[in-house]
């Protein structure tokens, strides 16, 4: 039987969409929870809101299995002006 609750690591392919993915989701996050799926992975982005001024914002990304086992979990500090990261 095999376990769900830790997820196999992506491949190559994966790993360059699921990047894509958050990139994506950081520059519509603003707009709603922005959720995708690709292969066996999800990826959800949430905008935390703003701050310096108005002009970055924190956005919270998860990437997860289908079966809920959490791969990875960060926050990103993203340039609101230009929807584009800048550290994290």
């Amino acid at each position: 039987m095999m376990d769900v609750s830790s997820p196999a690591m992506p491949d190559t392919e994966e790993l360059r969409m699921l990047r894509a993915l958050v990139y994506e989701g950081a520059a519509l996050a603003r707009h709603g929870r922005y959720v995708a799926r690709f292969h066996r992975w999800i990826v959800e982005v949430s905008y935390e809101g703003c701050c310096s001024a108005g002009s970055f914002a924190q956005v919270t990304v998860e990437i997860r299995c289908r079966h809920g086992g959490l791969l990875a979990r960060t926050c990103l500090v993203v340039d609101g002006r230009a929807d584009r990261e800048i550290g994290g």
